[in-house]
């Protein structure tokens, strides 16, 4: 199963977690997989162009504990924050879609901090 942790202040989410392996299908051929690496990687790629927020954690090893990790720099502009802000709950929203439709290989859970 994926499972996405996001942790929120308030309503702004401030770091995410996506780990573990979809198992809908083989390596390759796993819809719910790429559905949420498409998702996650085009957020990132977001953050990287829009708000110059290019950290982020990838442990890619080929086993069921990978994981994928961002947290919002604490120093972050104003405008970027906003910006981060529109990206990240976009990503939340797409994420959100997925799971309402294979909910048996996708779990999402929200944490307030």
């Amino acid at each position: 199963m994926i499972t996405i942790d996001l942790v929120k202040s308030k309503e702004n989410i401030c770091r995410f977690k996506v780990s573990g392996h979809g198992e809908f299908d083989d390596s390759g051929k796993d819809i719910v997989c790429s559905a949420v690496s498409a998702v996650v990687y085009g957020a990132l790629g977001a953050l990287g162009d829009l708000c110059n927020m290019r950290d982020y954690t990838d442990v890619d090893e080929g086993k069921k504990s990978d994981y994928i990790m961002f947290e919002l720099p604490a120093n972050a502009s104003l405008k970027a924050g906003e910006t981060a802000q529109i990206i990240l709950q976009t990503m939340r929203i797409g994420l959100k879609q997925i799971e309402m439709v294979y909910d048996e290989y996708v779990k999402i859970n929200e944490r307030e901090v």
